[in-house]
């Protein structure tokens, strides 16, 4: 039975790894039938019912593995499968618990993540901080230790930290966007035109970028990008009204009139009863 059973087992585990959870839960109800108080089981059937949004389920099989083999791994889990269920009181106390027994970056990640969740926002980035400690290349820890900085107002440590992401991975988009809004609050207008450009050729369908690189040309003098980004944003979404009219006022002051009334008229085919489009037409 022991060489079958294990046979069964690494069976299951190897589907579930390649996410057949169907076929890897009926091989776990098996193998519970067999021996209802294998840890390890029961951990990746709570596992495999997180994966399946069945998080009360989750709870059951998790909570069980805990009470046979206490670990950071298990404790961990099933702090993930209460934050599933939003309970993140009960999550961050098995965080801290599995913390305790190992000490890792991911814990403490994970452990940030519920505590912002409950705006306790000053132990979060104690957390994230703990985690990049542990490990200074985590990109997930940083990022989100940058922004939880941004959040809270302390925008010098949120770009120090940011620049830190940017290091590990200079192509992720959000990390752009938010180096970007960062340098526009510390009014370095270049700088934020810079990165938010790099952010568009990876994501080139944004229309709200185009936008904002029209507002930042504009804070530096250049009408003549900030028409053609107002343009781009317009093209991509000719119903939002505000690209519509910063665009068409823009063209009327570069004394291009014609181009402001075809912005216009294109812009009332999509919103006919727009008064103020249709007064500056």
């Amino acid at each position: 039975m022991n060489s079958r059973y294990k046979e069964l087992s690494d069976k299951a585990f190897l589907l579930h790894k390649k996410n057949h959870l169907k076929e890897a839960e009926e091989l776990y109800n098996i193998l519970l039938q067999i021996n209802p108080e294998d840890a390890n089981i029961l951990n990746l059937y709570g596992l495999l019912c997180i994966s399946k949004g069945e998080s009360e389920k989750a709870v059951s099989y998790l909570s069980k593995a805990v009470i046979l083999n206490e670990s950071a791994y298990t404790l961990s889990n099933l702090a993930k499968a209460y934050s599933v269920q939003n309970e993140y009181d009960k999550a961050v106390s098995l965080y801290k618990k599995a913390a305790e027994l190992n000490p890792s970056c991911d814990i403490y990640y994970s452990l940030g993540i519920a505590l912002k969740q409950q705006h306790k926002y000053d132990e979060a980035i104690e957390a994230y901080k703990t985690a990049v400690e542990l490990n200074p290349n985590h990109y997930s820890s940083l990022y989100n230790l940058a922004l939880l900085y941004k959040d809270t107002g302390r925008n010098q440590s949120a770009l120090d930290t940011a620049n830190k992401a940017f290091e590990i991975n200079s192509n992720d988009e959000d990390i752009l966007i938010l180096i970007s809004s960062l340098h526009e609050y510390f009014k370095d207008y270049e700088q934020s035109i810079k990165y938010l450009e790099a952010a568009v050729k990876i994501n080139p369908k944004q229309s709200v970028y185009f936008y904002n690189l029209a507002v930042l040309n504009t804070k530096i003098g250049d009408k003549e990008k900030a028409a053609q980004y107002y343009k781009a944003s317009f093209n991509l979404k000719p119903s939002e009204k505000n690209t519509a009219l910063a665009l068409a006022h823009l063209y009327r002051d570069m004394y291009m009139n014609e181009e402001s009334i075809e912005v216009l008229k294109k812009y009332l085919d999509t919103t006919p009863d727009d008064n103020e489009a249709v007064s500056l037409l």
